[in-house]
């Protein structure tokens, strides 16, 4: 998902002070690349939905959150994980 703003839309960057700086925000925003946010969990799917039904509560990033596929995963030495 790629999110715009509207084309009327002032853009924040005119709040930096210095034309320096201004240049330098317009010139990365122009060569944005997009980021990748994923959670990312280590219990069998079947395991979270049974739980989203038990409390009726969507099971969100149990684990940890990647950043463009990377990231820290702490895994509990008894916690087993379905293939």
């Amino acid at each position: 998902m790629i999110l715009k703003p509207d084309a009327n839309t002032t853009s924040s960057i005119t709040a930096i002070s210095g034309l320096q700086y201004q240049s330098k925000a317009l010139a990365a925003e122009k060569s944005a690349r997009p980021v990748v946010i994923a959670d990312n969990t280590h219990l069998p799917a079947s395991y979270m939905v049974s739980e989203w039904n038990r409390t009726r509560i969507e099971q969100l990033c149990l684990d940890n959150i990647l950043i463009n596929g990377k990231g820290y995963a702490n895994f509990s030495r008894n916690m087993t994980q379905q293939r």
